[in-house]
This record gives structure tokens, sequence and C-alpha cells, in this order.
């Protein structure tokens, strides 16, 4: 059988350390796969991309000049991928996450054989203390917002079919990749970019599979972390939105409608003023 090829895919935004921690764990845990690292520097003010490039020559390093966000570096890196390694499989992952588990990729890569309907392919995250981050359970996606929830023998480790998996670690096969076209840049910057993603491949016919008894480390929102609040609180119900009128029911989108407007009176360190001009503005720019 002929050797599968697979483009790593990451993008970082002022990242350091945890992005050596993590390129120094996928050359560790895959061993034995035929693979190339492409990272996309999204403008980062430290150039970390330069010292990736000193430090681990075999990286494909791709430095923007302006933040572009997590689609649009994306779908750079995988377009180059595309026309210098011809890949198999393009493995999303996150610049905060870290592999822990020997034969870690060649396993992702091994299970898609028992999926040959599916084109995009999860695995469990969780957090630096093992506790759950994100899985799936029965079919629906559990994410728990803070460490601390220990996973009960089994709850959320059997391979099963899902909606959508977390952008934070995903495996696309080519043909899904090309058929869906990337990712949806209007995303950018981040937020609901993978949901889409999935939502579409499985319009096209592909399915969507949730791996659980793999598992990655998520160390999370390290650089969203850097925003205002104002400005995450925004660009999250932008995008939600932008997801719903595109994928979802009419009645759905009535449900979420008020959701939203509901959203504006939580305390939650905005004013509801503010909330309610931004959820307005994030309302127009989806017109």
């Amino acid at each position: 059988m002929k050797e599968k090829k697979v483009a790593i895919i990451i993008t970082t935004y002022s990242q350091d350390e945890l992005l050596i921690r993590n390129i120094k764990s996928v050359v560790k845990y895959s061993k034995n796969v035929n693979y190339k690292i492409y990272l996309v520097d999204d403008c980062s003010e430290n150039r970390i991309g330069k010292k990736i490039e000193k430090q681990f020559p075999f990286v494909n390093v791709i430095i923007n000049k302006e933040n572009l966000g997590f689609s649009k570096s994306n779908n750079i890196a995988i377009q180059k991928a595309t026309n210098e390694y011809s890949p198999d499989f393009f493995l999303i992952l996150n610049d905060d996450c870290e592999v822990l588990e020997k034969n870690w990729l060649s396993q992702f890569i091994k299970k898609t054989e028992k999926f040959p309907g599916a084109g995009i392919f999860g695995c469990k995250l969780v957090y630096p203390d093992g506790s759950m981050q994100w899985g799936t359970k029965d079919g629906k996606n559990y994410f728990f917002e803070k460490n601390g929830v220990m996973e009960k023998k089994d709850e959320f480790s059997k391979d099963q079919e899902t909606t959508q998996t977390i952008g934070a670690c995903m495996l696309i096969i080519k043909k899904a990749m090309a058929k869906v076209g990337g990712f949806d840049e209007l995303f950018s910057p981040f937020y609901a970019e993978e949901s889409d993603l999935c939502f579409r491949a499985k319009k096209e016919g592909y399915k969507v599979i949730y791996f659980g008894d793999l598992r990655i480390v998520h160390h999370r929102n390290k650089s969203i972390s850097k925003l205002s609040k104002e400005d995450v609180w925004f660009i999250k119900k932008r995008n939600s939105i932008r997801l719903e009128w595109r994928h979802y029911s009419f009645l759905k989108n009535i449900y979420y409608t008020i959701v939203h407007f509901g959203a504006t009176f939580k305390r939650d360190g905005i004013s509801f003023l503010k909330k309610l001009i931004l959820l307005i503005k994030a309302y127009i720019e989806n017109l």
C-alpha cells in the first residue's frame, strides 16, 4: 500500500514557548509517518517564524506581513502544501497543542481506514492536567470551559460519527479539502470556521468522525487572550450569526437570535449598551 503523506498545518500569532513544545512533541510522536510541517507566522510581534527556521530547519515557514487570522493563514499553507507536497491528509493543529502519546499520528492515519466514507476526523482534547476539554459522547459534542472534569471510564472513548470536530486538531482527507475549497475566510480572524468546514463537507456527502481513544493536550486560547473582551465578544457573535444563517433552519435561527440578544444582559465585564451596539454591528456585517 502506498505510504500516506500528511501536511501538518500550524498557524501562530505571537506564540513562542508553547509552539516550540508543539513542534518537538509532533516530531517525537510522529515517527514512521511521511509528513511535512508548514508553519504560518501570522505577523507575530517577535517574529517567531525566524526562530523556528533556525531551530527546526525542516519546518516550512511562511511569514505573513499582516495578521490574516486562522482561516486565511491556514488556506495559504494548505495551498502551498498542495502545490509542493501533494499530501493525502491535512492535519490542522493549533500552536498551543501538545502531543503526548506514542505513535499518535500513525494511529490517527491508520484509524481513518475504517471509515472510507469520512472526510474529516477529530480526537479528544484534554487540559494539561488530563481533565476533559472537548469530546463526543453518543453523537453529541461536549466542551468543558474549565479544567477539572475527569472522564469516567469509556465515557468519551468510543469512535463515532458526529456533526463537527474542533479546529484545534482536525485531520482532513485531500478530496474533502478540495471539494469544500478550504476554510471560509469571512470567518477571520477566528471562531466557527471549523464548524462551517464540517457542515459544508457533510453537505458534500462526507462523514465527520471522532476518535475517542486518541487524545491531545490543548493549552487553549493563548493567542486569543491577547485581545480585548469586547473584540472577542463581537467576533464570536458575528461568526456565530454567519454560521447560523448559512447552515441552520429558520426556526433554529429565531431561537439563536433570542439567545444572542439575551446575552447582552449577562454580567461579564462588558456593559449592556456596548454589547447591544456590538451585536447590532455583528448582524449588519452579515447582511
